[in-house]
């Protein structure tokens, strides 16, 4: 199915994986909040010995996330059919409502090309998102600083 769905578009797409170490920490300071606010010993005891098993098995385990991104990338044609080939020898000056024309005529391409591969997706089971600004940004930064836990759109709230 994945094969037909690579065979129905006529553009190029790349399939970025993102792998990284599963961070328990959160989940971990989770299970000691509910183990600080427990009441009943057995439960306080149980609760304790399953954070001691999973900060030993993450330990021992590498267990990771994997994220998958589709680019959908968009690059305008290198001879105009419109002008001509000699007037992509010699540009002219564009008018700014020429350059405006042009970016919305890219941009819907853009979405275009978007839906196309959202739906062909969806028809072989694949939930996709759009990303948007936050999300793109807070990509970038986990993808250059692999290093940094920070949650990007925390930050900027405060």
């Amino acid at each position: 199915m994945f094969q037909h769905f690579l065979n129905s578009i006529d553009f190029s797409i790349q399939i970025v994986i993102q792998s990284r170490r599963l961070d328990v920490g959160p989940y971990l300071k989770t299970l000691e909040e509910r183990e600080d606010v427990q009441t009943e010993p057995l439960l306080k005891i149980q609760t304790r010995e399953y954070m001691q098993f999973i900060k030993n098995f993450t330990d021992e385990v590498n267990i990771m996330t994997k994220q998958f991104f589709v680019v959908v990338p968009y690059s305008t044609p290198t001879v105009s059919v419109k002008k001509g080939f000699l007037s992509n020898l010699f540009p002219s000056r564009e008018t700014k409502t020429e350059k405006d024309d042009m970016f919305d005529e890219a941009k819907t391409q853009l979405e275009q090309r978007v839906g196309i591969v959202k739906n062909g997706l969806s028809r072989i089971g694949v939930r996709s998102v759009l990303l948007g600004t936050e999300e793109d940004i807070e990509l970038y930064y986990k993808t250059f600083n692999p290093g940094d836990t920070i949650n990007i759109s925390a930050t900027e709230e405060k």
